[in-house]
């Protein structure tokens, strides 16, 4: 997986409550999401339109509205949606 056209690393602002997400960086062309966790962990999900990635970013919880939105996303007719992830470290 090429991650050389990611944008610039992104971490969680203070005075929001991070949880156990360290920083994100997005590939709008790649549709990818690399999340940074706490623990050292990164997983790239893939099949992130811009739109979900802005609301991530504005949202005051990053790590639950990634639990929720992305790692657990449910679509409206009750199917799971899945986004793809790799673990790379």
């Amino acid at each position: 997986m090429v991650l050389s056209s990611y944008m610039e690393r992104r971490e969680v602002e203070p005075g929001k409550l991070a949880g156990v997400i360290k920083a994100h960086r997005y590939d709008e062309h790649a549709k990818s999401l690399r999340i940074e966790f706490q623990d050292g962990r990164v997983w790239v999900h893939s099949g992130i339109s811009k739109e979900l990635y802005d609301q991530f970013c504005k949202s005051n919880q990053p790590s639950a509205f990634w639990a929720v939105a992305i790692r657990q996303a449910v679509r409206a007719d009750g199917t799971k949606k899945i986004y793809p992830v790799v673990q790379v470290a």
